[in-house]
């Protein structure tokens, strides 16, 4: 079994940012800096437009004037990532992403947030998070596609390995 560890965690993280829309809460962890983040007009509008959901989903986001934003929270599952560097990711994705305009807002966000926060795909994992992250995985409804309908498992026979090599 072969796992996409960037689509894994996007999986997870997706599903848990759409628990936290329909229950309306998610833990928030405190930045022990807040970070002032400059944004171009269009994004900051959109930001301060989607302010509502982002909160439920962990961030707590200010505006702070002109075109910039305050980052004063971030959700407790999110990566070891900057905030202006998921920001960055979010917006990026968000705007011009995969991602159908078609589907609702609060669906958009959790997959914009999800690709934005997951771990890398060249990123190494320990034993222990290889084996977290499938067990995360596989706890999922659907694990075997990304919130963008990409495959993450792929099942290789022991045939076929054994003729590659020979």
């Amino acid at each position: 079994m072969v796992v996409d560890q960037k689509r894994a965690h996007e999986r997870i993280l997706f599903d848990n940012f759409m628990i936290s829309l329909s229950t309306e809460s998610i833990p928030s962890q405190k930045t022990l800096y807040p970070k002032n983040i400059e944004l171009d007009p269009k994004e900051h509008a959109l930001i301060i437009e989607i302010k509502d959901d982002l909160k439920i989903m962990g961030f707590e986001i200010e505006d702070f004037g002109g075109n910039s934003i305050v980052v004063n929270g971030m959700p407790a599952d999110a990566t070891n990532q900057e905030p202006e560097q998921i920001i960055d990711k979010f917006l990026h994705e968000f705007l011009h992403g995969e991602i159908d305009a078609k589907t609702e807002v609060k669906v958009k966000v959790a997959q914009a947030l999800a690709k934005a926060s997951s771990i890398s795909s060249n990123q190494n994992l320990a034993h222990e998070e290889m084996r977290e992250l499938v067990d995360l995985l596989f706890a999922c409804q659907n694990p075997n596609y990304s919130p963008f309908g990409k495959l993450i498992v792929s099942i290789i026979k022991t045939d076929e390995v054994e003729k590659r090599f020979n």
